[in-house]
């Protein structure tokens, strides 16, 4: 049995994910998905810089600050 990429780097998968939520103003959903691959990945600087992001664009700056 082969593994998808998805469950080889659940931390990528939910990166992405939660990039596609931001595209969609759903910044909400993306700060699920970016915590999620942070849980999974505790030092994945993509999904850090992704939430602080979308932190940001909800203006909530003292969180987005701790992620940058």
């Amino acid at each position: 049995m082969s593994l998808t990429i998805g469950e080889i780097y659940p931390h990528f998968t939910l990166n992405a994910r939660g990039n596609a939520k931001v595209d969609k103003k759903d910044y909400d959903g993306a700060i699920s998905d970016f915590t999620l691959a942070l849980q999974t990945k505790p030092d994945y600087a993509y999904a850090l810089n992704g939430r602080g992001n979308a932190y940001r664009r909800k203006y909530d700056l003292d969180k987005a600050i701790q992620d940058y």
